[in-house]
């Protein structure tokens, strides 16, 4: 969908841009009031976070700016994010609704990554039972 720039004063898409998520109509661009609720259920979402290879630079800064911020935007829902703890020490200050993870896997060889993210990720997601996976880097499932 492409919106060429139209946006109120506020910096939001306009009314024309509204989405039907399920049962509610979402205006592109914002958060409803009470924050992010699963569609499904009514309640809270519980997001799964896959950011392994957010080790420095511009994938560090990019998953910290996004944690501290969807955090304000979503603070009923709960968040397990996977990272190298390198990028764990970083992050500071975080809510109690996000579960940061340690893990190395981003570090080792592509068949390691690749067993993690199509084996073990896919139990942790059966175990987790998440409304979202969120992957930062590029992979299938």
């Amino acid at each position: 969908m492409t919106f060429e720039g139209r946006t109120d004063s506020a910096g939001v898409f306009p009314a024309s841009t509204i989405r039907k998520c399920g049962q509610t109509n979402i205006r592109v661009g914002t958060v409803p009031r009470g924050g992010l609720k699963s569609s499904h259920t009514g309640v809270a979402l519980k997001v799964v976070v896959n950011a392994v290879s957010a080790k420095l630079g511009g994938g560090a800064t990019y998953i910290s700016n996004l944690l501290r911020h969807v955090s304000l935007l979503a603070r009923d829902s709960q968040f397990l994010v996977f990272l190298p703890p390198e990028t764990i020490e970083t992050l500071h200050g975080l809510p109690d609704n996000i579960r940061l993870m340690p893990t190395r896997v981003g570090y080792g060889r592509w068949w390691k990554r690749m067993w993690w993210e199509q084996v073990t990720l896919r139990r942790v997601l059966r175990n987790e039972k998440p409304d979202i996976l969120f992957s930062a880097a590029n992979f299938g499932m």
